[in-house]
């Protein structure tokens, strides 16, 4: 599935620098040297040269239209197919599922009282998440060279001791730990980005690895991505948008100390607005570009009240997609 041709780009403090509030827009020139079947680079490894950003995101629409006006264009050396991506990009496909390399399943996180609009509509298995539980998720998209990719998570670290001792929703019957399935199995949206939902924490860090298909041979790539459904006095910390980043001009997030958080104060208990994924852009999500092939992923609550009394079903979403690129 295909999402619509735009990127954004926001003020975030990203791997030693800073990006300016403006807007970013791609395309992206490959370098002319053949992919080389064995990942390997012989010749220099791939960088990037430059990135620049034109245009606005068009706050009058919403979903990811929001950002068709901004065009991101990526200089390249050394590139080849293995660095990027088929239109399709990044997401969940019908091919993806989820496997265990450490931890074990904790039942089925389905919960339509619980999750709200955001819960699945199909089956979706939550898996534990100590410090140090991981797992692949597959298919995730695929290389112009042909390379099928998976995504491995693992938890570096979570406050679900605190969650415990002071979350009211404690006494819920509902599995505590991380799960993941597609935006296209959530009620009212269409995309297929991959979606993230845990409980049993306010506070999850994961890592992330992009590698080969069935391996955990890592590969850089050039992907721009979504982050959407930041609400309800949730924060991200990433080192994903090592590129470019771009929040539209009306927004609800604010940035303080490399987080980006929901800093509206609109819910029956102040604890900021409820958005539906990217159906809710241009509010809860701003858009990045990133080359790597590895990413810190922090979900944190922004106010310090939440550990105590909310501490709610706390979830995020991830779009990825490649086809943001106009390859020349």
């Amino acid at each position: 599935m295909r999402i619509s041709k735009t990127l954004l780009l926001c003020t975030v403090a990203l791997a030693g620098m800073t990006v300016p509030m403006k807007n970013a827009l791609a395309d992206v020139k490959p370098n002319s040297i053949p992919a080389n079947p064995s990942m390997k680079q012989d010749a220099s490894k791939p960088v990037v040269v430059s990135t620049n950003v034109d245009g606005e995101p068009d706050v009058q629409t919403t979903g990811v239209a929001v950002f068709d006006p901004v065009k991101i264009t990526v200089n390249t050396d050394h590139f080849t197919n293995d660095n990027l991506l088929t239109p399709d990009g990044l997401g969940w496909t019908e091919d993806t599922e989820v496997q265990i390399i450490k931890g074990h399943e904790v039942g089925e996180i389905n919960n339509q009282k619980y999750w709200g609009q955001n819960n699945p509509q199909e089956p979706t298995i939550a898996y534990s998440f100590a410090k140090g539980d991981s797992g692949r998720i597959t298919y995730v998209g695929k290389t112009l060279s042909g390379v099928d990719l998976d995504l491995i998570y693992t938890i570096e670290n979570t406050d679900a001791d605190l969650w415990e001792q002071y979350s009211g929703l404690n006494r819920i019957k509902v599995p505590r730990g991380i799960a993941f399935t597609g935006e296209q199995y959530l009620a009212n949206t269409n995309n297929n980005s991959i979606v993230v939902l845990y409980n049993g924490a306010n506070s999850v860090h994961l890592k992330y690895q992009i590698v080969k298909h069935d391996s955990f041979d890592e590969i850089p790539v050039l992907v721009s991505f979504i982050t959407t459904d930041i609400d309800v006095g949730q924060g991200v910390a990433t080192d994903l948008p090592n590129l470019a980043a771009v929040v539209p001009g009306t927004t609800n997030l604010s940035f303080q100390d490399g987080v980006v958080y929901d800093g509206s104060h609109t819910g029956p208990y102040h604890y900021g607005a409820d958005i539906n994924g990217s159906e809710g852009l241009p509010y809860g999500g701003y858009l990045g570009v990133s080359f790597q092939s590895h990413f810190n992923y922090a979900f944190l609550p922004q106010h310090r009240r939440m550990m105590i009394f909310i501490a709610l079903p706390l979830g995020s979403v991830m779009i990825f997609s490649g086809q943001h690129y106009k390859l020349n």
